[in-house]
């Protein structure tokens, strides 16, 4: 697959961004990604599939602590809510992000990725010659080269998808909110980065380099599209977190600041009390204060 034909690939490819439906089974399309040399990124998690796959180069891979190797031909899928992070000095590297509409989907497929989300079979080596990786690469292929008004990618695609649960499976290896297409593919993945990992540090230059762009580009996105700063959108989301979570769980205010990143009560207290006009224990008790805070702007 050659890397120089990536980029009009990818243009093709982000029509595709959004709910894809075949009969019983219905999925949703986050995001594409491709780099000529993708580099370390933090340690992070997400709320939905992302599988990828090493065209170039080598590399590791970490997973809730345990290590792989990663070289040319590898076929790996970050599971969600599984923390995990890539670390290289530069691998050709594509990947793709989706999850299943549980609601419109049959049984037996959510059977089938749930299966999936679980599994400890994630990573294939020497996968080239795969089903789901030939598939890969003629979507790819077609992308770039067909007019695809008349060739739709969709079905493609969602035979791409409907293939994972089979290939990583044992016998294999041994032989969360939707976002809307994107304003800006960045700004789109940046927003689904920070909500599935309010509980962590999040700062701007971070998070930034986590998606290979400078912390002034990413701030101007902000600025531009939501009209708010990198640092109040944080606080927004985890102020809705921590509403959620009062609202539904039994989870201590003291765990609840940890769970929403804010760390000591003193400081969670603080800021929810500015944002929604009482205290975290008055509102968890409060029957007039079981709505969101905050309209849902940007989900």
């Amino acid at each position: 697959m050659d890397h120089l034909v990536w980029g009009a690939a990818l243009s093709k490819l982000h029509s595709t961004i959004g709910e894809l439906t075949e009969e019983d089974l219905c999925i949703r399309i986050h995001y594409w990604g491709a780099l000529a040399e993708h580099r370390s990124n933090l340690e992070h998690k997400h709320s939905f599939f992302e599988m990828c796959y090493v065209a170039g180069g080598e590399g590791t891979y970490v997973d809730e602590g345990r290590i792989h190797p990663l070289a040319k031909g590898t076929l790996f899928i970050s599971n969600p809510y599984r923390m995990h992070c890539i670390e290289s000095t530069g691998m050709q590297l594509i990947w793709l992000a989706f999850d299943v509409d549980a609601g419109r989907t049959s049984a037996p497929w959510n059977g089938q990725f749930a299966r999936l989300a679980q599994s400890d079979c994630y990573i294939l080596h020497g996968a080239e010659n795969s089903p789901a990786v030939l598939l890969w690469k003629a979507i790819m292929q077609a992308a770039a080269e067909l007019d695809t008004a008349r060739f739709p990618l969709d079905r493609l695609v969602l035979a791409l998808v409907a293939a994972l649960p089979q290939t990583f499976t044992p016998d294999r290896q041994q032989h969360k909110p939707t976002l809307p297409p994107p304003r800006s593919a960045s700004l789109r993945q940046a927003l689904q980065f920070i909500r599935d990992n309010l509980e962590s540090p999040l700062k701007l230059e971070d998070v930034a380099r986590y998606f290979h762009l400078s912390g002034r580009h990413l701030a101007r996105l902000f600025q531009k599209e939501l009209k708010m700063t990198f640092t109040a959108f944080v606080r927004q989301e985890r102020i809705r977190l921590a509403a959620y979570l009062l609202r539904e769980t039994d989870h201590s205010v003291k765990e609840i600041a940890d769970l929403t990143g804010f760390g000591s009560v003193h400081y969670f207290t603080r800021m929810f009390s500015a944002a929604v006009g009482i205290p975290p224990a008055a509102y968890r008790i409060a029957p007039q204060q079981k709505g969101m805070p905050f309209e849902e702007e940007h989900a």
